[in-house]
């Protein structure tokens, strides 16, 4: 009873498996074509096998024994090991093929080196190891978009070892040069990564099956242009640009008629 709502685990297991084998393929095969990357034909046949025998019945619906489930989550890992090995190693293939010599990187500030920075970051998530390898105050970010059809979206961006004064000086262009909005969410020191890190949105726009470069670099201005809402400490009391995103923080539930707010703590009825 509620085997097919509660080992939802697998079910995640099979969708993720399933997407990220797709990404893999996808960016190996364009990889392959474009600079030579050797498609791994082999180390796809035996993760796809991985994830086709998970969706036997009695598996993919959880309605197997406590050592099916352990099982089969342990496929997966290896499934994801292999997707995530190869859709790494396709994307830097084609990175290294990026002509960014447009770009200026900074001698002078060689001693801000990200190197080794986030190693794991986004694997709770499923993504791709996000480590730091960058220095400077220029920093390139290439994006990707494995959909059939153009995407443009909120996408969020994590800087290592950025000078923590400068965060507000923080300002993002694309490839053209074009300044575009950002916003910084987050920043400080990160004790397990030991590194200073910065976090901030942009709104992205990436081509079909493709990829798109954005640019990190200090802004010459007292504060960074194309803002969108800040942290209170980087704009003035009554200063007309301000624009808050963080709402309170309070529980209410509220409609055209009626608002009632609860108490934090105790959940009651304010």
């Amino acid at each position: 009873t509620g085997c097919y709502t509660s080992q939802t685990r697998i079910k995640m297991a099979n969708r993720i498996g399933e997407s990220t084998l797709g990404e893999a393929e996808l960016f190996s095969s364009l990889a392959s074509l474009e600079t030579g990357y050797p498609y791994p034909t082999g180390k796809f046949a035996e993760a796809w096998k991985r994830i086709l025998f998970n969706q036997f019945h009695d598996i993919l619906t959880g309605s197997g024994i406590r050592d099916t489930r352990e099982h089969a989550m342990g496929e997966f890992q290896k499934s994801m090991a292999e997707a995530n090995t190869e859709r790494s190693g396709a994307m830097r293939s084609i990175v290294s093929q990026i002509d960014t010599s447009a770009f200026t990187m900074d001698d002078d500030d060689s001693h801000l080196n990200s190197e080794g920075a986030g190693v794991g970051h986004g694997i709770n998530e499923f993504q791709i190891t996000q480590v730091g390898r960058a220095r400077g105050t220029t920093r390139l970010f290439h994006l990707f978009n494995s959909a059939p059809f153009e995407r443009t979206q909120l996408t969020e961006l994590t800087v290592w070892d950025w000078p923590a004064a400068d965060v507000p000086l923080i300002e993002v262009c694309d490839a053209s040069g074009k300044t575009i909005p950002c916003q910084i969410t987050n920043h400080g020191y990160n004790n397990y990564w030991g590194h200073d890190f910065a976090k901030l949105l942009i709104e992205a726009t990436v081509p079909a099956c493709g990829y798109a470069t954005y640019v990190i670099r200090r802004s010459k201005d007292a504060i960074a242009a194309n803002r969108f809402g800040e942290f209170s400490c980087y704009r003035e009391a009554g200063d007309p640009d301000w624009q808050r995103v963080a709402a309170p923080y309070e529980y209410v539930l509220e409609n055209e008629y009626l608002r009632a707010q609860f108490d934090l703590q105790s959940g009651d009825l304010v």
